[in-house]
């Protein structure tokens, strides 16, 4: 195996004086290791939690509030609550992906294998930034795609809701070109074998 590895190395190298770009000599590198059966790397999986931060107050919340300092509250909570070995499993791979003040909804990217310290301290959060709120957890996934998804469908009876309760035609008229704005977009047809392809 060592053999195998180092006449991968040196034929690299040979290629390397050859090709015009150093890119070119990673791209030959790497067909040449897995020509001669050199691991290669695992894809990392991710989760992606959809929250909704609830204030204590409508007038109280933070308009200020980034996906940063989010998520700079966030490894403070771990911390606090899973200790020094909680932030080492989540320090690389929490992210805010998607955050937006006005709907008070976030998209929080996380690592698989440790997605359940995240899960149980979101709805532990009584403050973030020195402000009352909590955090609620409405859906767990596993790419952005399908939060995404989630999230119309939520908008949709969140605007249904918001119907029934309006009290004025105009606001009732308002409110149903939102829901038809508000389509959930269809999913790829799947190839079939009797299809032409």
């Amino acid at each position: 195996i060592q053999k195998k590895r180092i006449v991968s190395v040196i034929s690299c190298l040979d290629v390397r004086f050859f090709c015009g770009s150093y890119q070119q000599f990673y791209r030959v590198c790497w067909q040449s290791e897995a020509v001669h059966g050199a691991p290669r790397m695992v894809r990392l999986k991710h989760r992606y939690a959809t929250v909704e931060l609830c204030y204590g107050c409508p007038r109280q919340c933070d308009e200020n509030l980034t996906s940063k300092r989010m998520v700079e509250e966030l490894r403070g909570m771990i911390q606090y609550y899973h200790g020094d070995y909680g932030l080492a499993c989540v320090l690389r791979s929490l992210h805010v992906k998607y955050l937006n003040v006005q709907t008070h909804i976030a998209i929080i990217r996380v690592a698989r294998d440790h997605h359940k310290l995240l899960v149980a301290v979101l709805p532990l959060v009584s403050k973030l930034r020195d402000v009352d709120c909590t955090i609620n957890v409405l859906h767990l996934g596993g790419t952005i795609r399908s939060c995404q998804r989630f999230l119309i469908v939520h908008n949709r009876k969140y605007l249904q809701e918001c119907l029934k309760a309006a009290e004025t035609p105009l606001e009732q008229a308002e409110l149903v070109d939102l829901l038809a704005a508000t389509t959930v977009p269809p999913r790829r047809p799947e190839k079939t074998s009797d299809s032409p392809s």
